[in-house]
């Protein structure tokens, strides 16, 4: 019986293992390919967008100079953080002005379940943001979390998601929006546990401030519907958020009366929306070339 149970567990365990073994390898790989585009975009640029894919939106094309689109989806601030730590690795970098998104989403209990492995963010952080923070070393996932868990396995085969992006829907309806107030704000505000996107914030600031590069915070355009069912309590968030950081520019769309055909949904831009609210955003730039006061757009 115990040569035969010897077997099996012969026959089991080693193709697991080796699985695991190649899938890692795979892993750190692609992480080391990630690491050197950074870097090389990193030399190449002086201006990037950054954030989640609300900025994903905004077209490089369409700002003077040399920029590039980096943002990814559900971006959690850590991800953002350990994207531009890989940048400025790159002794001889380029990076003079970082478009940083900074919104009402991004203080929701969503952003809480972002690196939790059983909610639909924590999943997708899991299978695109992966290689852009150390999967060794980070205070949100443990190797051992992954050992079953298919959407590493998932990520290391389709790679990381990032850089400019486009949507083409227009003039989203109430029954979306609400679908996506729901997934997004369904929840009581817990300040005790949103508290590692702030923290965060912080650290890109600092990291900014080190570098002696200029951070802008813009808050997209969201839809009109969106804006009125949103609980106050975000609006005053991101308030204290930019207050907190009254040195630094802020281009504030949420002010504006989006025109509906301009959204994809509740709270992403479609490619004409992108394409005319980022000459928006050249302009601003334009305006206040050499600023580092504060200044808000939409109004």
């Amino acid at each position: 019986m115990k040569p035969f149970l010897k077997k099996i567990l012969l026959y089991i365990v080693v193709p697991i293992v080796t699985c695991h073994l190649l899938f890692f390898l795979a892993y750190k790989l692609i992480s080391l390919q990630v690491d050197d585009r950074l870097r090389e975009i990193a030399r190449k640029n002086s201006i990037l967008i950054m954030g989640d894919s609300q900025m994903q939106k905004f077209s490089p094309d369409l700002i003077d100079g040399d920029v590039e689109n980096v943002a990814s989806p559900g971006e959690h601030y850590f991800v953002t953080y350990s994207k531009l730590r890989k940048m400025l690795a790159a002794k001889d970098h380029k990076i003079r002005t970082i478009l940083l998104g900074v919104s009402l989403h991004n203080f929701s209990p969503d952003f809480i379940s972002h690196f939790d492995p059983d909610h639909a963010e924590g999943k997708f952080t899991v299978q695109h943001g992966m290689f852009f923070f150390d999967l060794f070393a980070n205070e949100f996932i443990q190797p051992h979390q992954l050992i079953l868990d298919k959407n590493f396995f998932l990520g290391v085969i389709k790679g990381p998601v990032w850089g400019h992006e486009v949507f083409i829907h227009q003039n989203p309806d109430t029954v979306l929006v609400d679908w996506e107030l729901k997934y997004m704000f369904d929840g009581s505000f817990k300040a005790n546990l949103s508290q590692a996107q702030p923290f965060y914030l912080e650290k890109i600031v600092g990291l900014c401030e080190q570098e002696n590069i200029s951070l802008v915070f813009i808050s997209a355009p969201v839809h009109q519907y969106y804006k009125s069912h949103v609980d106050p309590v975000y609006y005053q968030t991101l308030q204290k958020v930019v207050s907190d950081h009254g040195n630094l520019p802020y281009v504030n769309f949420l002010n504006d009366s989006t025109k509906s055909i301009y959204m994809n949904d509740s709270n992403h831009l479609n490619k004409e929306g992108a394409e005319a609210y980022t000459r928006k955003i050249n302009l601003e730039l334009k305006s206040h070339k050499g600023s580092y006061g504060v200044h808000t757009a939409g109004n």
